[in-house]
């Protein structure tokens, strides 16, 4: 997962390596999971020119982007789950649950080898540093997700 986010005309970028399953069914079976691991980055796989609108209801406004994996089985268009992100920073503050949707680039996201982007914002004043993300879905409708980033 790749978090893009702006303060004072800076663009800080956090890629956290996922590279496992999100699935009830595979591996250890965690729906639910917490990411420390993490580079700041200035470079990643999709290198494009990124739109950064600002939401007025958001104090912190972030560009997500997901990677599934192109060896993933691929679930029905009736197969579907919620995903979350929480983003938590040094001082142990943290955004509200965050939902994962409408992505820009798919109708239907969290298709195998899929890149999706996602503008969401929280209405947490956050400051520029992450410590850890929280991600996970609540398993709607048997869903599997296997996430490189």
């Amino acid at each position: 997962m790749i978090i893009d986010f702006e303060k004072n005309y800076l663009i800080f970028i956090f890629s956290f390596p996922v590279h496992r399953w999100l699935d009830s069914n595979e591996g250890d079976k965690k729906t639910h999971l917490i990411l420390t691991g993490f580079t700041l980055d200035e470079s990643c796989e999709e290198t494009e020119y990124r739109e950064h609108h600002t939401h007025d209801q958001y104090k912190t406004d972030y560009l997500i982007r997901t990677k599934t994996s192109p060896n993933q089985p691929m679930n029905s268009s009736d197969t579907y789950a919620n995903i979350y992100l929480k983003i938590y920073n040094d001082k142990k503050k943290h955004t509200e649950d965050m939902l994962l949707s409408n992505s820009k680039h798919h109708t239907n996201p969290f298709r195998a080898g899929k890149i999706d982007q996602f503008e969401i914002g929280s209405i947490q004043l956050m400051d520029d540093s992450i410590d850890k993300i929280e991600l996970w879905h609540d398993n709607k409708s048997n869903f599997n997700w296997f996430c490189e980033w």
